[in-house]
């Protein structure tokens, strides 16, 4: 996460106009995190649910890489690569 902070941080550059941003829109870990505490209920159900929702988007990434590799969108292939690392650099902890 730490990485594509940085990198939003320099991409909006030394003086950005003031504006809200979603960091959940362009990190899936975030994105993941977001919607888990929208949803959460109980603490015993919060590791499940978490890797439940983990798993679901993990599959939904994975339907849209093969929809976009068949179309044979390169571009839209390189970020479905991003946000499933995204995911899998977080998921090592």
């Amino acid at each position: 996460m730490k990485k594509d902070l940085s990198g939003l941080i320099q991409e909006l550059g030394a003086c950005p106009e003031k504006q809200s941003y979603l960091f959940n829109e362009c990190n899936e870990w975030a994105n993941i995190l977001v919607e888990y505490k929208l949803t959460q209920k109980t603490a015993q159900s919060a590791q499940y649910k978490l890797e439940q929702m983990v798993e679901q988007r993990t599959n939904d990434l994975l339907d849209l890489y093969l929809l976009a590799q068949s179309l044979q969108d390169d571009a839209w292939l390189e970020s479905i690569r991003k946000r499933l690392q995204q995911i899998g650099a977080q998921m090592k902890y």
